[in-house]
């Protein structure tokens, strides 16, 4: 178990619960960073072997490519990122200490809350 394993590692009463919030938290950063260096929403496509048809097994001549982007807008509302811009929404950097990154990412006024 992780969890166990990053407790007795650190002394830390490590539980599921912050397991999850640091994923999160990783993953936010990671999407900020991203989304600085260019890396944002319009490049998000499967790659043609991924996009592509399978010839065989139980998805064979089942194509992904017209699901694509409400499979994207479902996963954009789920994680808690903006569909237009990729970036985490100011809520979701609230609730994970990541206050710090909203008025570089989102501006010095968010949602009538001055930051």
């Amino acid at each position: 178990n992780l969890c166990r394993a990053v407790s007795a590692a650190t002394g830390w009463d490590y539980r599921m619960g912050d397991a999850l919030r640091f994923g999160r938290r990783t993953s936010a950063l990671l999407r900020a960073f991203n989304i600085r260096c260019g890396i944002g929403p319009e490049l998000e496509k499967p790659s043609r072997r991924y996009g592509s048809v399978p010839v065989d097994g139980p998805a064979a001549g089942i194509a992904i490519e017209p699901h694509w982007e409400h499979m994207l807008d479902v996963w954009y509302e789920t994680v808690g990122y903006d569909r237009k811009t990729g970036l985490p929404k100011p809520d979701l950097l609230r609730e994970l200490g990541l206050e710090h990154l909203i008025p570089e990412l989102w501006g010095k006024e968010v949602s009538g809350h001055a930051v």
